[in-house]
């Protein structure tokens, strides 16, 4: 747990309690601080609440407070309590009301990773695709990157500290957690499209063109997150025509779940084991569970359906008619499912795995979140 050094806040109360035996019913004797516990990740946010406490019981409403922090570079407070990560180390935040002076204070320990959030892709920050973040609670809401580079099909990596994604026409590449020192990892043709990590971090299977005599079609590859290692995983094939698109591994790490054709199929990660899965629905997206027993996907009109891992007992999840839903992900604990759904815009919704308990993320009446990774950290 201390390498994913997890957000934690230690609050201090301060007394005053020098009236001792004669204090007046009224006097202010504490400022408390609460939550008294929270974690934040990577640029999140939260606002704190603060109580003022009288010698009586009661609390007093309408107190001044002046909110501060000692390292600006790990986390800022405004004048309402509203406190920022900005940076990764350990900074004091105190809340201070005069006459009387009483203080509280809390320790804030800032971290890197990105632990219980959803990543996706939105424009509600310009005209191309940005990364945002929520909480699975739709708390936390904050933009994870700047510069309007056109940012397309996320993946948060499983230690939390990288994403992977694919900028426009410029091949996959990896960044921070925090959104900033993004690098190539690979550029093999305008056709590469979503990465997806391996369960240990060490390599990234997506998907790019290969040319066939007929025309160029998507297959899978992988390579290792160093750049090195490129190699074709899902095979050719008879038919000219036959196009993969996204991989998703297995929990194991040996096996990937893709679609050829609209159809599901399985290949070992070293690119044998090549079979097809039952799949009378047609499919697109798919997505393993982490326990290894499902696998979810797009089917071809437009719903989310849940299948066993070999294919079996296909059972549909969503059931709202006249909207194609799309990008099905996972919670760690394989209840739950994220995914986007096409409105007025396009719309981030959470979902229980036995389809009931459909809950809206995105806000607004027309939001453009789409693509979303859930966090492998709960």
């Amino acid at each position: 747990m201390c390498d994913r050094r997890v957000v934690a806040w230690s609050f201090v109360l301060l007394l005053c309690l020098g009236c001792g035996k004669d204090q007046a019913p009224d006097a202010v004797v504490a400022l408390v601080l609460s939550p008294k516990t929270i974690a934040l990740g990577p640029k999140e946010q939260y606002q704190m609440a603060a109580t003022v406490l009288l010698a009586n019981g009661d609390t007093l409403s309408g107190a001044q407070l002046f909110w501060t922090t000692n390292n600006h570079a790990v986390a800022t407070v405004d004048d309402s309590g509203l406190v920022t990560a900005r940076g990764v180390g350990s900074v004091e935040v105190h809340a201070t009301m005069y006459a009387p002076e009483i203080t509280g204070a809390a320790t804030v320990v800032a971290t890197d990773v990105l632990q219980n959030v959803i990543v996706y892709t939105t424009r509600q920050y310009g005209p191309r695709n940005e990364l945002g973040a929520v909480r699975p609670d739709g708390t936390g809401r904050r933009r994870v990157t700047e510069g309007q580079d056109g940012y397309e099909t996320p993946a948060i990596s499983p230690d939390g500290r990288r994403i992977a994604f694919v900028r426009q026409g410029a091949g996959i590449y990896v960044m921070s957690s925090e959104g900033t020192g993004a690098v190539p990892l690979v550029f093999r043709t305008i056709g590469d499209a979503a990465p997806a990590w391996s369960p240990d971090g060490s390599r990234i299977a997506f998907k790019s063109d290969y040319y066939a005599p007929a025309a160029p079609y998507g297959r899978i590859f992988v390579v290792n997150v160093d750049g090195t290692g490129l190699r074709l995983v899902s095979p050719d094939s008879t038919d000219a025509t036959a196009d993969d698109a996204a991989p998703a591994w297995s929990p194991d790490g040996t096996r990937i779940v893709f679609t050829r054709n609209g159809t599901l199929h399985v290949v070992n990660a070293d690119g044998t084991g090549f079979t097809a899965l039952p799949n009378p629905d047609g499919a697109a997206s798919p997505s393993w569970s982490p326990d290894g027993t499902r696998i979810a996907f797009q089917s071809a009109d437009g719903h989310i359906f849940v299948a066993n891992a070999d294919g079996s007992n296909a059972v549909q999840v969503t059931r709202i008619s006249g909207f194609s839903e799309t990008a099905p992900r996972w919670s760690p604990d394989s209840r739950r499912i994220v995914f986007a759904r096409a409105t007025a815009g396009s719309d981030l919704l959470i979902i229980n795995a036995d389809g009931t308990g459909e809950v809206r993320l995105s806000t607004g009446n027309a939001a453009t979140d789409a693509s979303p990774s859930w966090s492998p950290l709960p």
